[in-house]
């Protein structure tokens, strides 16, 4: 790695995932409705698993080879960065489960909310089969748009934070690994992807792959083959970009993608295709399409100072959105009236994006500043042989 490579800072990545945030936002808020928009929008989780591979990769990659940063930091590091984020969006998650629950859009027992708030508040999956109408309006559920068995179902986009904490500590292992067995590690967590992904259909009766899984009980253990895939590919995409000598293939793919406008509008159309063929759309993407637009990603410099600050608070924005846009959604149907469908996802973009800025400026990043630096008085020694990350994925 070198010096200039350790320095820099991705701020066409930032606004990539800021931009993935939005489209799993709108993507969850219409996906039952008249018009879905990006109705591939998951795509987007393997996205964000790519991109902190990448992204932890060129932040502490280096720090954990050359043994100046310890394990244990780097772990205290990541769980600051991701911990605080979820317990705020909790506040919002468990009182809104529980109200929804009290309308007839979900079926918990008692006991059953108190196991899955305290179950999950902790990062630890709740493997029940309670069955949650998402974005549902009260008199007027549709069972289509339920979902079963949510291993996180007081916010169910968390289930990808269990996953990442997962990776964070199989990156310990992925660290020192050469291109080769990053290689066959990205080829298994495919492979084996794939396979789970039939045999779930298979079990359903259906022959097509599902995609997103990791989600829910039925499809959890391919979660664990999900990311790290995803890791393992945005190291090997990280290591990639350090060439001097790329691909001709990918040099060639330049002139199709020549500004992050250009990279922004082609993802967006990959979300926003209507079909799945039997789920093999999906993945075709991730395991072809995701890695090529992250490597452009980070080759490419924003193309003005106007569009570094909007790609950089699209980047700080991105984690809140993920993770209150469900619960605040949630909540907006809940208290909704049927034929009101529209306006329920304006009001609920309207007030996450206003959340998602309010809470990142005046409550995640101040509790997070103060967990760094206590970490550092704790350690002096550590920090000041460690330069501060000076860029971040959605979850890191």
């Amino acid at each position: 790695m070198t010096h200039s490579a350790s320095r820099r800072r991705y701020d066409v990545l930032d606004g990539l995932r800021g931009i993935a945030a939005t489209m799993v936002m709108v993507y969850h808020f219409t996906l039952f409705g008249r018009w879905p928009l990006f109705p591939n929008g998951n795509i987007c989780v393997d996205l964000f698993f790519i991109l902190s591979g990448f992204v932890i990769f060129h932040s502490y990659g280096e720090k954990l080879a050359n043994r100046s940063m310890s394990h244990t930091r780097y772990l205290a590091k990541r769980l600051i960065r991701l911990y605080p984020m979820l317990v705020i969006s909790s506040l919002i998650g468990i009182p809104t489960l529980v109200f929804i629950n009290s309308l007839g859009l979900a079926n918990f027992t008692r006991p059953g909310l108190i196991a899955a708030a305290a179950s999950n508040v902790l990062m630890i999956p709740y493997l029940g089969d309670r069955s949650i109408n998402n974005m549902g309006i009260p008199g007027h559920a549709d069972p289509a748009s339920a979902s079963i068995g949510s291993i996180f179902p007081i916010n169910d986009p968390a289930w990808s934070l269990f996953f990442e904490i997962v990776a964070s500590g199989l990156f310990l292992l992925f660290v020192r690994a050469n291109e080769k067995k990053l290689f066959f590690i990205a080829a298994w967590g495919a492979v084996t992807t794939l396979l789970i992904a039939l045999l779930v259909e298979l079990n359903a009766g259906r022959l097509a792959l599902q995609f997103g899984l990791g989600w829910g009980t039925s499809n959890f253990l391919g979660g664990f083959s999900r990311v790290v895939y995803g890791f393992a590919m945005g190291i090997l995409v990280y290591r990639l970009h350090l060439r001097e000598n790329q691909p001709a293939l990918l040099i060639a793919l330049r002139k199709w993608i020549p500004s992050e406008a250009a990279l922004y509008g082609l993802f967006a159309a990959i979300c926003a295709f209507p079909y799945l063929v039997r789920g093999i759309y999906p993945f075709s993407i991730i395991f072809t399409i995701a890695p090529i637009l992250v490597w452009r990603g980070a080759e490419l410099d924003v193309s003005s100072t106007r569009s570094s600050h909007l790609t950089r608070l699209l980047g700080r924005l991105s984690y809140p959105i993920y993770l209150l846009h469900f619960p605040i959604g949630r909540l907006v149907f809940a208290l909704s009236k049927s034929g009101q469908e529209a306006q329920a996802v304006f009001i609920s973009i309207i007030a996450t994006l206003i959340a998602a800025w309010l809470v990142e400026r005046f409550v995640d990043h101040p509790i997070r500043q103060w967990l760094e630096q206590s970490l550092v008085r704790r350690n002096a020694p550590a920090s000041q042989a460690e330069a501060r990350p000076n860029c971040s994925t959605l979850l890191d």
